[in-house]
């Protein structure tokens, strides 16, 4: 992605050191990260994560408010021409769109910018709001993994579905 992608309400660009109070904020909610195995976020992660090259996290920012409100994962996938597409929001912003809003930014830029064949985004079947905005995507529910990541917090292990779309099926969509 060269700078940034716009909508008619947010902007989508790469994390940087800028963002480390904001990201810092929404990483430390427990609520927020309750479906990520690699919790807790410390200070030393979150630097890792701004300062990476390349770049694999795109804030979402409010154009008017000019607030990040949380980021988008991106990054090639094992398969040639496939990426992976995975979202965090501070949790003041659900429910209002803005993660689909901001999905759809990359997945265009993925499918009509960079040539994909294939996205995917992985989550817990317990997550109703990323498998919701996964259907809403158009992506299709492919599978579901049984008892696949391991959780070091809850000693236990997690489900995860497996969502994708093609090319072919995005561009039948737009």
């Amino acid at each position: 992605m060269n700078n940034y992608l716009e909508s008619e309400r947010i902007i989508l660009r790469i994390l940087t050191s800028e963002d480390f109070t904001p990201l810092f904020n929404i990483l430390s909610d427990e609520e927020t990260v309750k479906y990520f195995v690699d919790r807790p976020f410390t200070e030393e992660k979150i630097k890792t994560m701004v300062n990476k090259v390349p770049q694999e996290h795109y804030a979402i920012v409010l154009k008017k408010e000019k607030l990040m409100v949380g980021y988008l994962d991106f990054y090639p996938w094992f398969m040639r021409d496939t990426y992976d597409i995975g979202w965090t929001i501070d949790k003041s912003y659900r429910n209002l769109g803005i993660v689909t809003e901001a999905a759809t930014l990359l997945m265009i830029y993925a499918f009509e910018v960079l040539g994909t064949h294939r996205l995917v985004a992985t989550c817990q079947p317990e997550n109703i709001p990323s498998n919701r905005i996964c259907k809403k995507l158009n992506m299709r529910l492919e599978g579901t993994f049984k008892k696949c990541i391991y959780d070091p917090n809850e000693d236990n292990w997690l489900d995860e579905n497996l969502y994708a779309i093609l090319k072919e099926e995005y561009e039948n969509e737009n």
